[in-house]
């Protein structure tokens, strides 16, 4: 009944981004504070939000968890991990055969949907501003008993808690690979003076661009950089530590389409079709996948191999950044403290830009 339940929370929340979430998705230990969603498909119209002239051809969040410790809340982090993110799009436009849209089709569809997201925010701010007012009444009628509250001390012990919840949070994200595909010969076919013979696509007017993340961590450290917990609040200075491992941009000129072959179309590609196609060249390891033994994948040897010949716009680079506030506590008139600091260690940076890439870039701005 539970389960149901958040099921139903969970689709409202996240239904404009991913399919129908389902009972068999979710595994939930109430008692141990465990929410746990595997396998999500994420829907085609995942970016329209953004307002970007892409679409999502398939996507996959692999496993989402939100850890709580509610018998030791305030006392041990609230974790959040988000473990494969693959997301591969084309250009909104890249439509071929009896289906393909002319230049004023795929203008007056994109004004059609910048109208929506316009009447959306409109909306938007009409609902907000009517919970405002009603707040704002609510508010007024219970201002004695808040007050009442705030004299006992509940209102701040709540809002400490909440701080130190807040400012223990633990994020965890591994294996992100978000990758476009396109086709520079894309962009000539709009010319009705080209013939269908000249307008095939020759492998060299292929491309694909991505980013690829193998780990990013967050949480709370100690002077040292050990891993603690912070009780203080607000009132105790706070050190938090990101690291982040091979974070790299890559743009292949003349790469072919990484989807899993005897596949028609992404939509109809598996989850673990899915994540053998976009696992290789994340980690350090580009030929194995560390998928767990539970899932059977078959190797993409395409893939593969272009994890292998990557020409990476900015190579795999890992970096480790601290955080620190000042805690309330702390004296304010010692300009040697400071109220707030970043101590960001990079390891070396590599970037590279040819004259193919300009080329590419130049035909796709022509879209």
């Amino acid at each position: 009944m539970f389960e149901g339940k958040l099921t139903s929370v969970l689709n409202k929340l996240l239904g404009e981004y991913v399919h129908g979430i389902s009972a068999k998705d979710l595994s939930v230990a109430v008692f141990k504070g465990d929410v746990v969603l595997k396998n999500l498909r994420l829907k085609t119209e995942a970016l329209n939000a953004l307002d970007l002239p892409f679409a999502v051809r398939s996507g996959l969040v692999g496993k989402l968890s939100l850890q709580i410790p509610w018998r030791a809340l305030g006392k041990q982090p609230v974790v959040a991990t988000i473990e494969r993110l693959y997301v591969v799009a084309g250009f909104a436009d890249d439509v071929d055969g009896e289906d393909a849209l002319t230049v004023e089709e795929r203008t007056e569809r994109w004004e059609r949907a910048k109208a929506e997201l316009r009447r959306r925010t409109v909306d938007e701010g009409e609902s907000k501003w009517l919970e405002s007012n009603y707040n704002a009444e609510t508010n007024d009628a219970a201002m004695d008993k808040d007050e009442d509250v705030n004299a006992k001390g509940g209102d701040g012990w709540l809002a400490g808690m909440l701080d130190t919840v807040l400012g223990n949070l633990e994020v965890n994200i591994s294996k992100i690979h978000v990758r476009l595909e396109g086709d520079l010969a894309a962009a000539a076919k709009d010319d009705a003076s080209i013939s269908s013979s000249n307008s095939s696509s020759k492998p060299d007017d292929c491309f694909a661009a991505g980013v690829t993340l193998e780990s990013l961590t967050v949480n709370t450290v100690d002077a040292s950089g050990t891993a603690a917990f912070s009780v203080g609040g607000l009132a105790e200075r706070m050190r938090k530590s990101a690291k982040l491992a091979r974070l790299a941009v890559y743009f292949d000129v003349g790469a072919a389409s990484v989807k899993p072959a005897g596949s028609d179309r992404w939509e109809n590609v598996s989850p673990d079709d899915l994540v053998a196609a976009m696992e290789p060249g994340v980690g350090s390891d580009t030929n194995t996948q560390t998928t767990p033994a539970t899932v059977r994948i078959n190797p993409n040897p395409v893939a593969i191999h272009q994890a292998t010949t990557r020409q990476y716009l900015l190579k795999p680079v890992s970096a480790q950044a601290v955080y620190e506030r000042r805690g309330k506590k702390e004296p304010r008139d010692d300009s040697k403290i400071s109220a707030q600091r970043i101590h960001l260690r990079i390891d070396s940076v590599g970037a590279t830009l040819t004259s193919s890439h300009l080329r590419a870039v130049y035909a796709t701005a022509e879209r």
